[in-house]
Parts: C-alpha cells; structure tokens; sequence
C-alpha cells in the first residue's frame, strides 16, 4: 500500500480547526493494517476518484464503485474487504 499523508499545520491552527491528516491510497496490500478490524477515535471521509472499494463497518457491506463518498463516525468498527484501482 502506497500512502501519502500532507498536514496543513499552522494554516489550520490559525483557522482555530482541528488536526486534519489527508491520506492517498492505492493498491492495499493483504498484510496492510487497514485489513484487521479496528475503531478509530477520529471521523474518517473516504473520497474515491475511480476504481472499487469494500469494506465491512460495524458489520454492514460498504461497496463503493467509481467517483464516491463515504465516512465513518469516531468508534465504528471497520476493516478492508476488497479493493480494484479501476473498473476494467
């Protein structure tokens, strides 16, 4: 899995905001971290430009296909279930 995180730092704090991390990721790896059922304390936003992603939270099927939008409340159980890097 390639990740590439970008903090804004100070633009934020003087914005009186909060920490936001803004990840890229592409092709999920069978040993990644994401793969394990795990909360998060944070709210996460999944924006998808194309491809296929599907993951389990709190037990239900999240399937997103092509250009989506997803997120997950602080505390909700997820894990990687599937991933394509585009449709074809």
């Amino acid at each position: 899995m390639k990740v590439r995180s970008f903090n804004p730092g100070n633009v934020l704090e003087d914005m009186l905001m909060p920490e936001i991390d803004i990840s890229h990721f592409t092709n999920v790896e069978a040993a990644d971290p994401v793969n394990l059922p795990h909360r998060d304390s944070d709210y996460v936003f999944l924006f998808q430009k194309m491809g296929y992603l599907s993951l389990m939270v709190d037990d239900k099927l999240i399937e997103m296909k092509d250009r989506s939008v997803f997120f997950i409340l602080p505390g909700q159980l997820r894990y990687h279930v599937d991933s394509k890097t585009d449709t074809l």
